[in-house]
């Protein structure tokens, strides 16, 4: 099995000048910053912020990408002329942009202002005011940057299924659109997005989190691994505590948001529930689909999970889903009605899904193969993403796709 791409990431640890792993500080938003004409303490200065926030970088002046993110970062001295030139090269480019300078003339801050100037910071005073306004900017861009959907697919009861359906979701969300797709594997004690895809990961999420400032888009293809539309960023067997010891639950936040950049759905494995480690992201998910079955104790436990989710994580039932895998119309005593009356959650949906088959499939290390239970599932999982998810779905077609798409390499 090959990557997707050729380029490799150097893994570097966190550590603090003792050689002991410490937590990093994230912006609000990741900041990639253009830097145009500065001194050589100016861009000191600079490098200081991104060895201070973990998802800060520079770009070199003559890269010309401009993505949600990039910063113009230009620096007025006594030869005007030059400022001028830096500020024609951003004519056309909306990238917010930071003027440093003193005394600058009110021309050639007018001539910025028609180019979304952000800030005008005083070269003097410049070791006071770039970290606040860094972190300004940062809360500026996370309110106005449209992201892509943020779903987390969490177990309301353990075992009901939900890496399972997290893993078919972005399959069938990627067959039937043209939507790139990630998902994000948070079960660091099993990793099992990866066995159900069949892979073996280069890379894993803690490699992602020691090199979130890198994280661009081709740092993004090379770090995840593609099969069947998905791009997979693994988690490693037995890495939480590696992640908690190293990391903190802000550079989970940063993460998610860096993919959120680069992807139209991002879709997370939170099948272990409500760790330590998810806490944080769970408010900034689009969506929680809870994953349950067609039994009492499986909706008790459900009920219990919306509970909590609502009293100590603030997360409205609006922004819920449930979805009852393994439906059956035999099981005449809990209907879908009934389970939305005693969740309070609007949105229900079934997932009539062959148990022996997707155990087998799970056992084999491949997804689901021909049959009329693999049908019955794509189209309830076509119906969930129809009506809960912003996407552009092309008509579906009961044409055993997931046959076909299984079996692609």
């Amino acid at each position: 099995m090959t990557q997707t791409s050729n380029q490799t990431l150097q893994v570097v640890p966190n550590q603090s000048s003792s050689g002991t792993s410490r937590p990093m500080k994230y912006l609000a938003f990741p900041i990639q910053a253009r830097c145009l004409n500065l001194s050589g303490s100016t861009h000191a200065l600079f490098e200081k912020s991104c060895a201070t926030f973990g998802n800060m970088t520079l770009l070199p002046a003559k890269d010309s990408q401009q993505t949600p993110n990039t910063v113009s970062v230009i620096e007025v001295h006594s030869d005007l002329l030059e400022a001028q030139k830096a500020l024609a090269k951003l004519i056309g480019n909306e990238s917010p942009l930071l003027l440093i300078g003193k005394d600058i003339p009110q021309s050639l801050i007018r001539e910025a202002m028609t180019l979304n100037l952000h800030d005008i910071l005083s070269v003097d005073n410049l070791e006071d005011e770039l970290y606040p306004s860094l972190l300004k900017l940062s809360e500026t861009l996370a309110n106005t940057t449209p992201l892509a959907p943020l779903v987390g697919i969490v177990n309301g009861k353990g075992g009901s299924g939900a890496s399972f359906l997290c893993s078919t979701l972005s399959q069938v969300a990627a067959a039937h659109s043209d939507a790139r797709v990630a998902v994000i594997d948070l079960d660091l004690h099993f990793g099992t997005q990866s066995d159900l895809l069949d892979v073996t990961p280069e890379f894993y999420i803690t490699d992602a989190l020691s090199n979130l400032a890198a994280l661009d888009k081709t740092a993004i293809g090379a770090i995840t691994y593609k099969k069947l539309g998905v791009h997979l960023l693994a988690s490693k067997p037995y890495s939480l505590d590696e992640l908690l010891h190293t990391h903190s639950a802000q550079s989970l936040q940063a993460l998610t948001t860096q993919f959120r950049l680069h992807f139209d759905l991002v879709m997370l494995d939170i099948s272990r529930g409500l760790e330590g480690h998810v806490g944080g992201l769970l408010q900034h998910c689009s969506q929680l689909s809870l994953v349950c079955q067609q039994n009492i104790v499986s909706l008790k436990e459900t009920r219990a999970l919306i509970n909590q989710l609502e009293q100590n994580y603030g997360i409205p039932k609006e922004q819920l889903h449930i979805i009852v895998n393994r439906y059956s119309d035999k099981v005449n005593n809990i209907s879908l009605r009934e389970i939305g009356e005693s969740t309070g959650v609007g949105g229900v949906f079934k997932v009539q899904n062959d148990y022996q088959l997707a155990s087998s499939s799970t056992d084999l290390g491949k997804p689901l193969n021909e049959g009329s239970g693999s049908q019955l599932l794509e189209s309830d999982l076509y119906r969930y993403l129809e009506q809960s998810l912003p996407l552009e779905l092309k008509k579906q077609e009961h044409s055993g796709l997931l046959s076909k798409l299984f079996r692609r390499s």
